[in-house]
């Protein structure tokens, strides 16, 4: 297929979930390029991150929720590279900073605690398509949530919880038997 192949020059270079990083339990490793992820079992709490990292820039990435099975509680958004916990792969995100993340439930966290509305928006499941879009050039940080295409809820506001870190990465986390298939700008086609 067409949009299996990408060129990659030093000009032209995408994200991928990051393989080196370990999944609890029994985890999984991205897959199809390094853009897809199930994880094996509902055991425990998995975080994948991606392969870079940036530090400044406008950013966005989404994620096509592809399916689920078992019990579903999975997540997508950004973690920093100060969040230790989550780079070690071991665990929710959850009490780890700075992390904020969008759930399958339609509540949103940061580093643990629930931000103001809860539900921050709509649920979602399996056939959606997720985006984050975030600001590191802004003043404050921001980050945005978009389901199918539609913003979720306002920008929020990162400056209480990103403001040391030295970049910030895309992430999933993971519970149940949940497949993801990432876009970083590679292949918006999910094949």
């Amino acid at each position: 297929v067409a949009t299996d192949q990408m060129i990659d020059t030093p000009t032209n270079n995408f994200c991928t979930l990051n393989p080196l990083v370990p999944v609890p339990g029994t985890g999984g490793l991205p897959y199809d390029g390094n853009l897809s992820f199930t994880r094996g079992a509902d055991d425990a709490w998995g975080t994948v991150v991606s392969t870079m990292a940036p530090g400044s820039g406008k950013w966005y990435f989404e994620g096509l929720l592809v399916s689920t099975s078992g019990t579903t509680n999975t997540g997508i958004g950004i973690a920093g590279t100060d969040a230790h916990e989550v780079w070690r792969g071991s665990t929710s995100g959850n009490g780890d900073s700075p992390v904020v993340k969008y759930d399958n439930f339609g509540g949103v966290s940061m580093d643990g605690g629930a931000i103001s509305p809860n539900p921050y928006g709509a649920t979602y499941a399996a056939g959606d398509i997720i985006g984050v879009a975030y600001n590191m050039d802004a003043s404050p940080r921001t980050c945005t949530f978009y389901k199918n295409n539609t913003i979720v809820n306002a920008a929020f506001d990162l400056s209480s919880n990103f403001t040391a870190t030295k970049g910030i990465a895309p992430l999933l986390l993971v519970w149940g038997r949940e497949k993801w298939t990432m876009n970083f700008g590679q292949d918006s086609s999910f094949d």
